[in-house]
């Protein structure tokens, strides 16, 4: 997990565990922390089509170096589970705020 995800993780865990005051402060601190929060998200569905478009492209490729294709493959593959981990678990953390705030 990149370093600026595991601090937004922690950040939202801080706000999700913290007593609820209900100043104005805390609700602009849980909002911008949930439009940052999407923003990766939306980042690391972005990060994951391009590995698609990349797994694609190698899977049509003219046989080449089918030892090469296949340590590329193996690795785009491991890059595209963390990053479903990642937005799978920064997603359900934001619904948490989310319906906290509400």
């Amino acid at each position: 997990m990149r370093d600026d995800t595991t601090a937004l993780i922690d950040r939202v865990h801080a706000l999700i565990d913290a007593p609820l005051d209900g100043t104005p402060g805390e609700r602009a601190s849980i909002e911008y922390t949930l439009t940052e929060g999407y923003a990766v998200a939306l980042a690391l569905e972005a990060e994951r089509r391009r590995i698609d478009e990349q797994i694609t492209e190698l899977t049509t490729l003219p046989r080449a170096d089918d030892q090469r294709r296949l340590s590329e493959l193996t690795a785009l593959a491991q890059q595209r589970s963390r990053a479903e981990g990642e937005i799978s678990r920064l997603r359900a953390l934001l619904r948490t705020l989310r319906e906290r705030l509400a």
